[in-house]
């Protein structure tokens, strides 16, 4: 509390929930694992973090996992995390995906423009995994439309990536062409962009666009795909 820029924060916030766990504490020590996942600087914790949450969320009663759920629609940075993990660090069944868009989708109704953007990229990645490419890619679209009313990139990345994924899905080459090379373009330093690279150089070759994809290729420092070009 006294020293919230102390870069010994992560592990004290860490040893914080670890103690509200053995305490019977579930809910608040999901609350502060999903504080260390929504916060870039503290990425070192990261894996500590999803391990311990992979540990924490199965014990929840019906009534802390509501009272989790009602904590993540009131939180938008919170809810960005644990759909990220849940989306990337768990298996999910079909029911778990409905349920995820069901608590995005609520925090979207009660909220302005920029959870729009936020929460509606993630949204757009659940319907990905559910394989409902065409609801993929309106999701994701009115996230990127809602960006331009809000202030920041939010997860802009993440929306151009998924609208993308999507048109590529649906046979819509030129589209996805244009939002990987936007999120190129807009994002260099995500996460994303690798893959974005990937994607554009399989999308040329498939157009017969050789050129664009070997420079693509060469971005990516790829030489036995260099090679094969």
């Amino acid at each position: 509390r006294e020293s919230p820029r102390s870069p010994f924060r992560p592990q004290a916030l860490g040893w914080l929930a670890r103690c509200d766990y053995l305490g019977g504490r579930r809910v608040i020590a999901m609350r502060r694992y999903l504080t260390l996942l929504a916060d870039e600087r503290a990425d070192s914790m990261w894996v500590a973090a999803i391990t311990s949450m992979k540990r924490v969320e199965p014990k929840l009663s019906a009534a802390e996992s509501a009272e989790l759920s009602r904590m993540l629609i009131d939180n938008t940075s919170l809810l960005n995390a644990y759909l990220y993990y849940r989306l990337y660090h768990h298996r999910n069944t079909r029911d778990e995906l409905s349920r995820l868009s069901a608590l995005a989708g609520e925090a979207i109704k009660r909220g302005p423009a920029a959870v729009t953007t936020r929460v509606g990229a993630r949204l757009a990645e659940v319907a990905l995994a559910q394989e409902d490419f065409t609801q993929a890619l309106r999701l994701a679209d009115s996230a990127i439309r809602s960006h331009r009313r809000a202030s920041g990139m939010c997860l802009l990345d993440r929306a151009l990536w998924a609208r993308a994924a999507a048109a590529r899905k649906l046979g819509q080459r030129n589209e996805a062409i244009r939002d990987f090379k936007r999120l190129v373009q807009l994002r260099p330093e995500s996460q994303l962009a690798e893959g974005a690279r990937e994607n554009l150089a399989l999308l040329y070759e498939e157009s017969g666009d050789l050129g664009r994809a070997l420079d693509q290729y060469f971005a990516l420092d790829y030489p036995t795909d260099i090679a094969f070009l």
